[in-house]
């Protein structure tokens, strides 16, 4: 059993309800059994409070916050385990975890345009850190954004401050953008920036052919 509380980054109370927040494990690796059923998941309750139970194996914890906040990190007694897997002693309850939520929230925006200057409906944009220790299992650190009808992209929600690399291709298969193997292909064609906590950013693309 594992015992948390839900806090802002400020101090400041939250703008909605405990309801609308939810607190969750997701697997620690792509090797592990699976998480099993009524488990790994929980409601925050009016204080702020939530419980995990049944949790079997190393797992990451994730907070699936309302539109205009993002989850910023997660500390059990002051240690920063948001994106290292923990395993938690079975059958012992376990205290003191906070999950932190910020309103700083980055966004990434721009433009996808052919070699000619014309926008591209059909890609997939991909950001990723230019460190490629953070080139892990479901990175928070690596989203992926399909162009609208005009030719543009928006990824939210990126962790910052953070170097980040960001290319547009096509004809991806599922669950390529984050795969290292791939990420390591396409790192000397992508575009680099910085992106501050909580900053936005216009970043246009070029459509890149994979190499």
């Amino acid at each position: 059993i594992l015992n948390g509380s839900v806090v802002s980054d400020t101090g400041e109370p939250f703008d909605f309800r405990s309801q609308q927040l939810q607190v969750g494990v997701r697997a620690g690796s792509p090797d592990s059994p699976g998480l099993g059923p009524g488990m790994a998941s929980s409601r925050v309750g009016d204080d702020w409070s939530f419980t995990l139970r049944n949790i079997n194996e190393p797992v990451l914890i994730r907070a699936q916050a309302p539109q205009g906040w993002a989850m910023k990190g997660v500390f059990i007694n002051g240690q920063d385990i948001t994106d290292t897997p923990t395993e938690f002693p079975s059958g012992q309850t376990v205290s003191g975890m906070q999950v932190v939520l910020t309103k700083k929230i980055t966004s990434l925006t721009g433009m996808v345009t052919d070699a000619k200057g014309n926008p591209v409906l059909d890609a997939t944009v991909i950001a990723f850190p230019a460190n490629d220790k953070l080139w892990t299992f479901q990175s928070r650190f690596i989203k992926a954004a399909r162009p609208d009808q005009e030719g543009k992209y928006r990824i939210t929600a990126l962790p910052g401050p953070g170097d980040y690399l960001v290319v547009a291709m096509q004809g991806l298969e599922d669950g390529q953008a984050g795969d290292p193997e791939f990420l390591t292909s396409i790192k000397a064609l992508a575009t680099s920036l910085e992106l501050g906590e909580g900053e936005s950013k216009s970043v246009d693309v070029k459509l890149s052919a994979p190499r």
